[in-house]
């Protein structure tokens, strides 16, 4: 947790001392360790050619034409590319024994959220997943 801690809220996030060292190979079921049910928190980075972003608010985006997703806020961003990085995580956790009501996915925009709603939607071994977004 100190890397979010420190990058984004200028080390005055903690973790409360009955959570600071939980792990999902922790959960009171049988979880498979992979790395990643064994590290507390897992970035892939993005950034670059091969995951371009979608800004619902700009005529010339990639999208050129709203989707259900992008009519969920007039100003939010999605990607695609990024979507399926989540879905391999995701499922990569359910295979490895994490109950789908013990995962939950917060996205920056609520254009994002639409595309993993739209992708998650009739995947039975991902009901229950919690997804939101911080958009608005």
């Amino acid at each position: 947790m100190s890397f979010p801690a420190t990058a984004i809220y200028d080390s005055k996030l903690l973790a409360d001392e009955s959570v600071a060292s939980r792990l999902l190979i922790d959960l009171p079921y049988p979880v498979t360790s992979t790395e990643d049910t064994s590290t507390p928190l897992v970035f892939w980075d993005t950034q670059g050619g091969e995951f371009p972003e979608i800004d619902t608010s700009d005529p010339t985006s990639e999208a050129g034409k709203p989707s259900k997703s992008s009519l969920l806020n007039d100003q939010s961003k999605s990607n695609p590319s990024e979507v399926m990085v989540v879905f391999r995580h995701v499922a990569a956790l359910v295979e490895a024994g994490v109950r789908a009501e013990d995962i939950a996915v917060v996205t920056p925009y609520n254009a994002q959220l639409g595309l993993l709603r739209e992708g998650l939607k009739g995947e039975e071994r991902f009901a229950g997943v919690e997804l939101g977004s911080v958009d608005g």
